[in-house]
């Protein structure tokens, strides 16, 4: 059998760690106890607003590579898309579009082609199916120094092109422009 002395220590060790766990401030351990900070959630998405370049954004093409003549899939797109390159390229055929009017974002461009690939008659849409490459293609201007760019591409969005099984891909151009006292 211990002395009492001992079980004296023992009650008051637990009564110690029982105010310790309850998270009584004259704990003598309150100082080693790790304190919780309030959680912030960031506003990443107001943070990259202020701190991005102003359009940044160019367009979106879509480019499609074939063994098979686009002609025919071109014309049936008609005037919601514009034409920018139509032709032969390395024993290939190649097109690049780019959606008609004004361009809000890459989400709304790759959103709006799908649909228009979607809606393409059977004949058109075999010549889509057999392709060998189709890219959305997102055109991006560098930010000048210290600036970033950012736009967020909704699962929606990636969803979409992979149902017209085509891929996304990201350009981004060289933004700086020749000093004008080094020009002849």
């Amino acid at each position: 059998m211990g002395s009492p002395g001992r079980r004296g220590d023992k009650a008051a060790s637990r009564r110690i760690r029982r105010r310790f766990r309850t998270g009584a401030k004259d704990s003598p351990l309150a100082a080693e106890r790790p304190r919780k900070r309030p959680r912030v959630e960031p506003d990443i998405d107001n943070y990259l607003r202020t701190i991005s370049s102003p359009a940044c954004f160019l367009n979106v093409d879509l480019e499609i590579i074939s063994r098979s003549a686009l002609e025919p899939l071109v014309n049936a797109l008609g005037r919601r898309v514009l034409t920018l390159y139509l032709g032969p390229e390395f024993e290939l055929n190649k097109a690049v579009l780019e959606i008609s009017g004004q361009a809000n974002s890459p989400d709304s461009c790759i959103l709006n082609f799908c649909k228009l690939i979607r809606s393409l008659p059977p004949r058109e849409r075999a010549l889509w199916n057999a392709a060998k490459s189709r890219t959305f293609d997102i055109g991006i201007e560098a930010p000048e120094p210290g600036r970033t760019y950012w736009s967020p591409i909704s699962a929606k969005a990636v969803r979409a092109a992979a149902e017209v099984n085509a891929r996304i891909a990201i350009s981004v151009y060289n933004a700086n422009k020749p000093d004008s006292s080094q020009a002849s």
